[in-house]
């Protein structure tokens, strides 16, 4: 092989050793980012095994079920020694599904009067409240009339040209209710003229409890929103007392176990029951009580479901990462071989320039 020739080989080699170079850094980086993956993994594991979920007694069935907030409110309807439980936030506003929000039993009227709340998403609303809803409704008003122009305009955006022709359509509503500043007033107030279906959706504008409790909470109660409508659009003045009657019905999390125990872990979320010996008179009063009470009624267990379920993923989540060990394991052996064969092949052809360039300067000299 000519030193030309040999030039040219060498150097196509020491490309290719310099991307066998990059694809080995490249999977000892992933397999990097697997020792990550697993310690996720054990980390959700871990905090499975540390799961608590509250249970309720259940009467009918002499069993105790998992508690939620529609479960609860149902057990209390229904309960045999006739406890009257209730679940508040820190403020003492009543936080229950949203059928038994619409329904008001009596019970909860009971709290209502004799804690002299008001209430609506977590506060206590006042005039001030009032005031500062209409000035965000008009800021709103003005800033969708500067950004978008009309109406029309805005809607054509939102529905992609194809706006709908029911006027009772509930997303069209939603949206023009945005447009106009209604839902900025309503929000402002702790509630939202959006449905439940909306309030799931990707293009629902508001916020619901997270589950760090962090996120505000906006109440669709029907009879509400109807007070509020027709306040803001008849340009009426509205009192703290027109919504003093409608609790916080929750609609995304009603049925969600977890989430009720993590509220009441962290603090966001309260039970009170009413004693009927209670009160600085004796004659009845609300109390907060431990939401694992130990009386039979409300009992903290592990959660089964939710540790087998975490089992079952840690288990497909480890037999992922070590297939993927295994595969980079077996590739980062090819690269190895290669690039040892390169690198002989490399030093090979490194002697025979070395002879080529002796000879050249024998025949020079």
């Amino acid at each position: 092989m000519g030193l030309s020739a040999s030039q040219g080989r060498m150097l196509s080699l020491t490309s290719r050793l310099s991307d066998l170079e990059y694809r080995a850094q490249n999977i000892s980086n992933s397999k990097i980012r697997l020792a990550s993956e697993s310690e996720a993994a054990s980390k959700n594991y871990l905090d499975a095994l540390n799961a608590k979920k509250l249970t309720a007694y259940n009467p009918d069935t002499n069993t105790h079920i998992d508690a939620s907030l529609s479960s609860l409110y149902k057990l209390n309807n229904c309960a045999a020694n006739g406890t009257k439980r209730i679940i508040v936030d820190a403020q003492g506003n009543v936080v229950c599904p949203s059928s038994i929000s619409a329904a008001n039993p009596d019970y909860i009227l009971d709290y209502f009067n004799q804690s002299g709340c008001t209430y609506s998403a977590g506060k206590n609303i006042s005039q001030a409240d009032i005031t500062n809803a209409q000035a965000n409704a008009t800021k709103a008003k003005n800033d969708n009339a500067s950004a978008f122009g009309s109406e029309e305009a805005y809607l054509n955006l939102m529905f992609d040209g194809n706006v709908p022709t029911d006027p009772n359509d509930a997303k069209l509503q939603y949206f023009k209710n945005i447009y106009s500043g209604l839902e900025a007033y309503a929000q402002t107030l702790g509630y939202t003229t959006a449905t439940n279906e909306i309030m799931q959706s990707n293009y629902w504008q508001g916020d619901v409890y997270s589950a760090d409790g962090t996120s505000s909470y906006f109440s669709n109660n029907s009879d509400a929103i109807n007070i509020i409508s027709n306040a803001y659009n008849n340009n009426t003045t509205l009192s703290p007392s027109d919504l003093k009657n409608f609790s916080k019905g929750v609609t995304k999390f009603e049925n969600d176990t977890a989430w009720l125990y993590q509220q009441l872990s962290v603090g966001n979320l309260f039970v009170v029951e009413y004693n009927e010996e209670g009160g600085a008179d004796g004659m009845g009063s609300w109390e907060r009580i431990s939401y694992s009470s130990g009386d039979a009624q409300l009992v903290t267990e592990s959660n089964d479901y939710e540790l087998a379920k975490a089992e079952a993923e840690y288990e497909q989540a480890m037999n992922e990462i070590q297939a993927k060990d295994k595969r980079f394991d077996l590739e980062l052996k090819t690269i190895d071989t290669e690039h040892s064969a390169i690198q002989t092949e490399m030093d090979s052809i490194s002697k025979v320039m070395d002879k080529n360039v002796e000879r050249s300067f024998k025949i020079f000299s």
